[in-house]
């Protein structure tokens, strides 16, 4: 069993067991990257369970886990309760539906479920500490993205389309190493650029035109997220002093941001500026 599992093992009582189910977790947990699969943790042993389409590859990448093949989850977590004296069992309550809740205390009702936030809890402060191999991650998404901007910005020229932007900078990132996007990207010019989380259009780009771009990379199941705005040709005296007041309120932001420091705080310091500048 891995150091992250062992870790999360020890906060189990003896008769209690951790069932963990959402992907961004298990990943986290085990290192493999798959859908309909669970992680069931008890005092002292680690199960990965699975159905037929990836149950090779587990067995294969997954030591020190056992791998079980699954056909009906309800059958094999009945099984394994009962080999380890389990009575009690804690589920991810930010991603256990009201449905799966249900069926799962129908199909075992022998158990007590635990839907409260007492695992998600373990699970946030067990990964708020980055391991070396994650904070590795977590800088070569960055670096996907800085690779990213600067070769989009000679692609940006009149004419082109925000869609053709978006699917340039992604296929680049895709090219590059990112296992996938972090979300959809956001391509956004003109009078567009008042739409946050705009949806790139088959509108072209004009000189005079600020064009903002949101978007990310995924390196080992990390993201990054990066927005940038620039401008196609000359910019009015009005974009120049918004552009500046939102560069002078992220400025305001970095400076309060060290260790200890709430978000909420950081946040205040940018939006301060913002509001001061009208």
């Amino acid at each position: 069993m891995n150091k992250k599992c062992e870790n999360l093992c020890r906060r189990l009582p003896k008769d209690g067991a951790a069932l963990i189910a959402a992907s961004h977790h298990l990943r986290y947990l085990t290192g493999f990257p798959s859908g309909d699969s669970w992680l069931l943790l008890t005092s002292e042993t680690a199960y990965f369970l699975t159905d037929f389409r990836y149950i090779e590859t587990a067995k294969a990448t997954l030591g020190g886990l056992t791998c079980l093949q699954i056909v009906s989850l309800s059958e094999s977590l009945k099984e394994l309760f009962e080999k380890h004296g389990i009575c009690r069992v804690y589920l991810e309550a930010a991603h256990t539906t009201l449905s799966a809740l249900s069926r799962l205390q129908k199909n075992i009702p022998t158990v007590e479920w635990d839907a409260t936030n007492t695992l998600d809890n373990w699970l946030c402060e067990q990964r708020a500490v980055k391991d070396e191999n994650e904070v590795r991650c977590i800088l070569q998404a960055q670096a996907l993205c800085e690779q990213g901007f600067s070769h989009i910005l000679p692609f940006i020229r009149e004419g082109v389309t925000e869609r053709e932007i978006a699917l340039e900078l992604e296929f680049y990132i895709r090219k590059q190493g990112a296992e996938q996007t972090a979300f959809d990207f956001v391509v956004v010019s003109g009078a567009n650029t008042s739409l946050p989380h705009g949806i790139p259009t088959d509108k072209a780009v004009q000189k005079g035109d600020f064009i903002t771009m949101d978007f990310g990379a995924v390196v080992g199941g990390y993201c990054s997220d990066m927005t940038r705005t620039v401008a196609l040709g000359t910019i009015t005296e009005e974009q120049h002093r918004v552009y500046q007041t939102v560069l002078q309120a992220q400025q305001s932001a970095l400076s309060v941001l060290r260790a200890g420091v709430l978000c909420r705080d950081a946040d205040a310091a940018a939006r301060q500026v913002i509001e001061a500048a009208g």
